[in-house]
């Protein structure tokens, strides 16, 4: 059997805020983005060292569903809030991979985040 790292999403806005939105990398007040996306990440799939641990910790053998809603209050200012859920895609097997945020927790069987940003662009 292949690992597989898989990933399905939407987005849809007034402009991309994570690039910027515009050919001048300026934000405008009252844009705004809403994204969700699904992803599966085998035990196998890929390096617990190389992960991205802004979703799932990081963690391998987890799959879930990612929600982000962005707007721009401001020309210079990004409020960002992010909910996501995950649970292991083989029961008998960890969740590989490591973090700073939860060093000796091993196997995840129940991941949620609730998270929510404020970034000033200068």
């Amino acid at each position: 059997m292949t690992e597989r790292d898989d990933k399905l999403g939407l987005a849809y806005g007034t402009m991309d805020l994570s690039t910027g939105g515009t050919r001048l990398g300026k934000i405008r007040a009252g844009v705004w983005e809403a994204r969700a996306f699904w992803q599966r990440v085998q035990q196998y799939a890929l390096d617990p060292n190389l992960t991205d641990s802004d979703f799932m910790e990081g963690r391998t053998n987890l799959q879930g569903l990612f929600t982000a809603i962005a707007y721009s209050p401001a020309d210079t200012v990004i409020t960002t809030a992010r909910f996501g859920y995950a649970h292991r895609v083989n029961d008998k097997l960890g969740t590989g991979g490591a973090n700073p945020d939860l060093p000796q927790l091993n196997p995840i069987t129940d991941y949620r985040v609730l998270q929510f940003d404020l970034t000033w662009k200068f």
